[in-house]
Formats: structure tokens, sequence, C-alpha cells
């Protein structure tokens, strides 16, 4: 498991108050609001509006709605500003994967998935001035997997009717591929996609947005930006002296394995590609079901779909493999019982999944939409008990999790030693008294 990323709390309350505040401004001022409705109108005509209004306020955007007389139906979406750091990107990075995707899995002998039409996108004309914009096709819904979840409280360790009709929305997305890792784009002929950016992921945002990491800084690693991380908040990221070093440890322990070629030919089996389509932010929470409780994709086009393609990329081979955290619906840093709580349930859960995921690569290779050689759940079974930190630096001997990087500390050089314990007397130094960026 990569180290857990640490938050700058003052600067998740500042973000907070930004989109609370912006939102506030869109619910009660009439000009943005006016402003917008007459953009969908213009956009739409000759048809005629009937019902017009905000529609959700979501984890990364919010949104209205518009009604016309013959039932067409659209939704504009905004980023929230004190939440999204990089909103143009992510806009434009959203809406090449929203086409890509639907396209690819639209041919033959694939498995489809059903993803709303892209209408319009942009920001130079942005109605309001509300910045970066996508109009795109409203999925008429009944509500999220996520709210079918109700009925399965009493029971952990039952395979969810949603974790069966997910496994194949996992299983179709790796089955797109591309050459490099990064975004996708098409050519100026418009026939033909390849990657044309860095990938945006979830992290990179976060680091941002938490870690109030500065935006230039993205252009180096990742496994560095763990560290970089680390030392840009300016409070609440540790508890104790022996939390950062513990953090540290974790952090320069991951960087090695992405550093060292020799490790690094223990985690990367594909490091040449092909490169699968990849979302961090696909959850249950992001698939929609109609009243009869099914999704697109599944047998026929249904009434519902997947929605949210927020950071979308090419990725590792090794992203796809690995089994998704949402099988509780909740991130383990969130687990009110606890982590060794939640690795409890998720590895009561994770078999049963694990069987769902197979059946269904079965049925698609019978129906022909699936080689034999496109399987995850044999790859997934395999990452998932090889967890990382006692697959590259062997067995550890710790009772308590919490103290397991102890042992780690003689795997360091004494310069890397020495960092951490400079590292350590600066945060500890520093906590509470300096200020926010």
């Amino acid at each position: 498991m990569k180290p857990r990323l640490s938050y700058d709390d003052q600067a998740w309350e500042r973000g907070t108050i930004i989109y609370q505040h912006w939102y506030k401004y869109l619910e009660e001022d009439a000009d943005p609001f006016n402003a917008v409705g007459r953009f969908l109108a213009t956009q739409f005509y000759p048809r005629e509006w009937c019902d017009f209004d905000i529609f959700a306020l979501g984890g990364f955007k919010v949104c209205f709605r518009i009604v016309f007389t013959d039932t067409t139906t659209a939704l504009i979406r905004f980023p929230l500003p004190g939440i999204i750091m990089l909103p143009e990107e992510k806009v434009r990075n959203e809406v090449r994967a929203m086409r890509f995707i639907l396209e690819q899995t639209q041919k033959p002998h694939t498995i489809p998935i059903r993803v709303p039409s892209v209408l319009l996108s942009g920001k130079k004309d942005s109605p309001g001035k509300l910045g970066p914009f996508i109009v795109m096709e409203y999925i008429e819904h009944e509500q999220s997997i996520c709210r079918l979840l109700e009925r399965l409280e009493s029971d952990p360790i039952a395979v969810p009717y949603w974790i069966l009709l997910s496994t194949r929305i996992v299983l179709s997305l790796p089955t797109i591929t591309l050459s490099k890792i990064g975004s996708v784009g098409l050519e100026e002929d418009n026939s033909t996609w390849r990657v044309f950016d860095r990938p945006l992921s979830y992290s990179m945002n976060e680091i941002v947005q938490l870690g109030t990491l500065p935006r230039i800084v993205l252009l180096e690693a990742l496994a560095t930006l763990h560290i970089s991380h680390l030392i840009s908040p300016r409070n609440d990221s540790i508890d104790s002296e022996d939390d950062c070093r513990r953090k540290f440890v974790a952090r320069i322990l991951f960087q090695r394995i992405v550093q060292d070629e020799k490790l690094r030919k223990n985690w990367l089996y594909y490091e040449t590609g092909p490169f699968p389509i990849w979302c961090d932010d696909f959850r249950p929470e992001n698939v929609l079901v109609d009243k009869d409780e099914n999704i697109a994709g599944v047998v026929e086009w249904w009434s519902g779909g997947v929605v949210d393609w927020e950071f979308t990329y090419a990725a590792p081979v090794e992203f796809s493999y690995s089994p998704p955290w949402w099988l509780l619906l909740e991130k383990p840093e969130y687990w009110t019982k606890g982590l060794d709580d939640w690795c409890i349930q998720y590895e009561h859960r994770l078999p049963r999944f694990l069987k769902a995921l197979a059946d269904c690569e079965d049925e698609a290779i019978h129906n022909g939409q699936l080689l034999d050689t496109q399987g995850i759940s044999g790859a997934m079974r395999d990452i998932y008990w090889q967890k990382i930190d006692q697959r590259f630096f062997g067995p550890n001997q710790r009772a308590d999790p919490e103290d397991a990087w102890k042992e780690r500390l003689s795997l360091l050089t004494p310069e890397e030693t020495e960092y951490i314990n400079e590292c350590v007397r600066v945060k500890s130094e520093e906590m509470e008294t300096r200020a926010l960026a």
C-alpha cells in the first residue's frame, strides 16, 4: 500500500469555505443563475424550456439541469473552486476521456459502457464567467448503485447486487488501451486517439489542495511528490515525532521501489504497455440505475449509466489489477472501527467479488466480448495477497502494525536517516506556527 496522504486541516477548511461561498452565490444571486439558464436555452434553440434549476452538488462539481417541452434534458457542470486545483486541465481531460470511452465501448466484441454524450465544453464563453464547463446528456435514473447498500448493511460478507453489476465496468475499462501513460486526445484529423498530456490523477489534485504543494511541483515524479507533500502541510499532518518518522520511512521506501531497477522488475510486469484506461474516481456512487435496478451495458441499453469521469487516463496495468477499495464503500482511513476491522471485512468480501468477476469474464468470453487473455481476476487476486511492503522488503515480525516501520529503519542509508531526523525536527518545531500559504 502506498503511503497515506496527510492533510493540512486549515487548507481543507479554506477550500471548503471557498466552494461553500461560491455555491451560496449561485443559489442566491440571480445574475449567474440566469446567465446559465439563458446560455443553455440559446444552445438548444428552438426548443422551449420548461424547467431549470441547480441539480446537484457533487464532490468535485456543481450541476444545473434544464428540461425542455419535448422532454430533452441536459446538464451543465462546473468544477468547484477550492476543491479542483487545475479546473481547465480537469475538464479538458474528462471530456476527451468520455468521448473516447463511449466510442471504444460501442465497437463490436466489446463490453459496452453507457457514458453520457458531451454536447459542448469550454471556458471562453462560460456563462456567468463561472469557469470551465461541460454541457452533457442527462441520463434518466432512479438512484445510484450506492443507495442499494441500505438493504445489505446487516450482512457485510454478502456480495451486494451492485458489486455484481459493477464487475462489468471493472472488466470493460482495461480492454481499452493506449501505447503511453497519460490523458487521451484526438489527432487533428479527428480519427486517431493517442496520449496528448500528462495524467491528471486524484492524488495530484489532493496533494495541491490539501497538502498545499505548489502546482509547479507536479512536474516531478509522483514518488517524490509523496515526500514533498509530507513536508509541505503547515499543521496537523503529523501526530508525534514517531508518527512523522513512520510516514517518512514509508515514503522513502516507496520512492526506492520506483527508482531501483531491480526492485521495479518485481512490480512493473508491463512497463512498456499497452496501458489500460483507468478512472481514479470510479465508485458505485457514479453508477446510475433505473427503477428496476438495471444499469447500462449489462445485457442491453437500459436507462442508467456511468457518470463522473474525472481523473481518467491511461495508467500502468497494475492499477487495473489492484482490487477496488470500494467493495466496502468506505476507504480504510474513514472506517469508524479502524483499519484492522476494515481489513477483516474486506478480506471476507474480496473472494466473493473475485468470483463474481471471474463469472463475468467467462460470460464475456463466451459472448465474444472478451479475449481469454483479457481477464483480470487472477492477477487481482495475486496482487492483493502480496502486500507491497513485505513483497519487496521481506516479512515483518512486529506484532503491532503501527510499529512495523521501526523494523525498516535498518534499510535506510545514513544519509536517509539524517534527512528524516532533520525533517522531523523541522516539522515538530513548525507545527501550529507556520502560516498557511
